[in-house]
């Protein structure tokens, strides 16, 4: 019966091994930096942390959603490996002083006892895999909705809010445009009030093709302002002012 004992005993702790050594990584994975789609979305966290600009962008009205329960997950994971480690140090450090196996009485005792956290084990091992599992299934869902070609099809049910001039260049260059093209509307819908910008024709092109439905002409987009008093007319912009009467930079893409 003690060979029984020390072989159990030598099992689960492998295998508390092999958990343990898993559940940190799923957690170290959730707390590193990601690279989705070849595309860096920048200090991004576990998925409960993405950026809230990213998930706007992503999710839509479900964002805050999302964020609880991923919150909630992330925290279970982390709480679950305290307590496993806290069952392996049980077996290494504290099991041995329980039961000296001296007696058939004592070996009796521990292999029951080892039943029991063997029973403990197989479910650890359980949520491991299924955690694993989402983890990997969530990675790949955001993969296909970061792709910048699907970007569009994802906004068609919603309206995106921008509150920083950092967030609509974040979005537009997922949609494709260039870093000069970013500069040049990030610049006029910061002086949107003021009408003092001047839109090339290719560059309100490029803007229409990612815009179903709005046309315009040269003359619209080459004169100052033209272009994004339409786009504010058709409710594609709006820029809005806060409580002390400052201007909020608020801007709304209705897709």
């Amino acid at each position: 019966m003690k060979s029984q004992v020390y072989t159990l005993l030598g099992e689960l702790q492998f295998r508390c091994q092999r958990i343990e050594w898993q559940m940190r990584r799923l957690v170290d994975k959730d707390a590193s930096d990601s690279e989705i789609a070849g595309k860096s979305a920048g200090k991004v966290g576990s998925f409960a942390s993405f950026k809230q600009t990213y998930l706007d962008l992503v999710y839509g009205p479900k964002v805050e959603k999302n964020l609880e329960v991923g919150e909630r997950n992330r925290a279970r994971r982390s709480k679950s490996l305290d307590a496993f480690v806290s069952k392996r140090n049980y077996l290494s450090h504290y099991f041995a002083f329980e039961y000296d196996l001296a007696s058939d009485d004592s070996c009796k005792k521990a292999l029951a006892r080892l039943k029991k956290v063997q029973k403990v084990v197989e479910k650890a091992e359980n949520d491991v895999a299924a955690d694993k599992e989402t983890l990997q299934r969530s990675r790949k869902s955001i993969t296909q909705i970061l792709n910048p070609s699907d970007f569009l099809a994802v906004l068609e049910e919603r309206v995106v809010q921008f509150n920083s001039n950092r967030e609509v260049a974040v979005y537009l260059s997922s949609l494709g445009f260039s870093e000069q093209e970013i500069l040049v509307i990030v610049d006029i819908l910061l002086s949107y009030e003021k009408g003092s910008w001047v839109v090339s024709s290719s560059f309100g092109q490029r803007l229409t093709r990612r815009l179903p439905g709005f046309k315009f002409a040269d003359h619209q987009v080459n004169s100052q302002g033209k272009l994004f008093d339409l786009l504010a007319q058709k409710n594609y912009i709006e820029l809005i002012c806060d409580v002390t009467g400052n201007q909020k930079f608020r801007v709304l893409f209705k897709v």
